[in-house]
């Protein structure tokens, strides 16, 4: 099966879990993953230096047609509002980006990307879907709120590129996540939405997130070395 021919009209070249969310309510979130939370919430992920790109034919959302985040100790994650309408509901959110796998950083859990709505308190925060990959067994799981995970055997290898595709669809109620190499798929998880809207509120934004701000629990790391880049975000109502 080939890739979503939409990428390559967005980029020439188409290719978080940033947050270790999986308690059904927040308020029964770990301290360590509440932590994390609350510091990408006060700002300690950035949007760092790589300009945002408007989607072509006035589609909703945005494109960084480059690297925009090197895992690094003094720069660990990004995080970046989604450019929605306040207090409109969205049909779909997709996300696409290349990752470019370094090392292991542990046999535990990396933290990749979520799609999220921000907040403050424990409460506002909603989670749409979060991305963890396993060390030891090269494990994927597709964290999907409301303590609903989905777990499958990845073809994750070191010091390999692969191109990440993660839809929330609010109209099938289902979250797919795809990942290609070249052009051929060679992975798929999904599973059904735990959220029954996707939408921005005034002071809660819809926002995406890559690594994150720090290890929570001494088991969810941020991908040390690891590059993210050439990244699609597109909304549609």
């Amino acid at each position: 099966m080939k890739r979503n021919t939409l990428c390559f009209a967005v980029l020439s070249l188409c290719g978080a879990f940033a947050l270790p969310l999986h308690a059904a309510d927040p308020e029964a979130l770990s301290l360590g993953a509440v932590n994390v939370l609350a510091a990408a919430d006060a700002g300690a992920c950035l949007e760092g230096d790589a300009q945002q790109e408007a989607l072509p034919d006035g589609a909703e959302g945005f494109a960084i047609p480059s690297t925009f985040l090197v895992v690094r100790p003094d720069d660990l994650c990004r995080a970046y509002d989604v450019p929605l309408e306040l207090g409109v509901k969205y049909r779909t959110i997709s996300v696409d980006f290349d990752l470019d796998i370094d090392h292991w950083v542990t046999p535990n859990f990396h933290n990749i990307t979520s799609l999220r709505r921000s907040g403050k308190k424990r409460n506002e925060r909603i989670l749409f879907y979060g991305v963890i990959l396993k060390g030891d067994n090269r494990r994927t799981v597709l964290d999907l709120g409301k303590d609903s995970l989905k777990k499958s055997f990845g073809p994750w290898q070191e010091e390999t590129r692969y191109h990440i595709s993660v839809t929330a669809n609010v109209g099938s109620k289902k979250v797919d996540l795809n990942v290609y190499q070249g052009d051929e798929l060679v992975h798929s998880v999904s599973g059904k939405m735990t959220t029954k809207e996707i939408r921005s509120l005034a002071t809660n934004m819809v926002r995406v997130d890559f690594s994150s701000a720090g290890v929570a629990d001494f088991a969810y790391f941020p991908p040390y070395g690891w590059k993210f880049s050439n990244l699609i975000v597109a909304a549609t109502r």
